[in-house]
Formats: C-alpha cells, sequence, structure tokens
C-alpha cells in the first residue's frame, strides 16, 4: 500500500492496516527462519510500511491536538 493510499484512510483503518503489517512482518520472519522464504527484503519492505502508517497516526494525532488547543 502506497501513501497515497494510507492518507486516504481513517484513523482506525489505520488501526486496523498497522496490526495487519506487524503481523504479516511476523509471518515474513518466521518463513525465512524455516527456509519457506528467500528473500529477505520483504521484511525491510514491511517494517517501511509499519513506519509509514505510524507516522500517520503520529501525524493525525498531532492534528488533533492542534485543533482541541486552538479551541481553548
Amino acid at each position: 500500500m502506497n501513501i497515497n493510499e494510507l492518507r486516504s484512510l481513517t484513523f482506525k483503518e489505520l488501526l486496523q492496516e498497522l496490526s495487519k503489517a506487524q503481523k504479516e512482518l511476523q509471518h515474513i520472519r518466521i518463513h525465512i527462519r524455516t527456509k519457506h522464504q528467500k528473500d529477505t527484503s520483504l521484511v525491510q519492505k514491511k517494517k517501511q510500511t509499519i513506519s509509514r502508517i505510524k507516522t500517520l497516526l503520529r501525524e493525525m494525532e498531532l492534528e488533533k491536538a492542534i485543533e482541541e488547543a486552538v479551541k481553548i
């Protein structure tokens, strides 16, 4: 999923995608250790996806905090 697709998701959808990506990362690591998966670059790619999602979640949290601060 690219960054534009991620930006179009809601907070809850991003949390679901984060959970899904973390589970996929765990499965990739298991498959690499059991020699079912040879492409070790998948770990790095999945970690980058997780980082993107976490960054977007943090941006949303900060935007919400700024909006609340402006109301006061």
